[in-house]
């Protein structure tokens, strides 16, 4: 394997430093259906099923920590009002995420989360 060390990163016009790259980007994504599968996704190994809108995001790779940030949204093919997200429990290797409409959790079309912080 072979390593790469640069400063910073451009495109001919637009110049970033490599800390903003490494530091700024996700380090893992999920798009999955409500029943828990997956879509699509970077570095997720698994979406389980814990019940009805209640879900754990397994990561393939672990962070550093279990201080990382968690974003999570849904995506639902019938108009709805008074969503949210609750985001729980995260270990180093999993977050689990409540989807709620109107205080009731509920299973959404899509579940849409990203995770940033260290990988281990």
């Amino acid at each position: 394997m072979s390593t790469l060390n640069v400063s910073n990163i451009t495109d001919g016009t637009d110049t970033v430093g490599t800390s903003y790259v490494v530091n700024g980007s996700a380090k893992a994504w999920v798009n999955s259906t409500g029943a828990a599968v997956i879509n699509d996704s970077f570095n997720v190994s698994s979406a389980l099923d814990l019940g009805t809108g209640s879900y754990t995001i397994n990561l393939s790779s672990s962070m550093i920590n279990s201080l990382f940030a968690a974003k999570a949204s849904t995506w639902q093919s019938t108009s709805i009002t008074g969503t949210g997200h609750n985001i729980l429990g995260p270990t180093t290797s999993s977050q689990k995420i409540d989807c709620v409409e109107n205080d009731v959790l509920t299973d959404p079309t899509a579940l849409l989360a990203s995770f940033h912080g260290d990988l281990a």
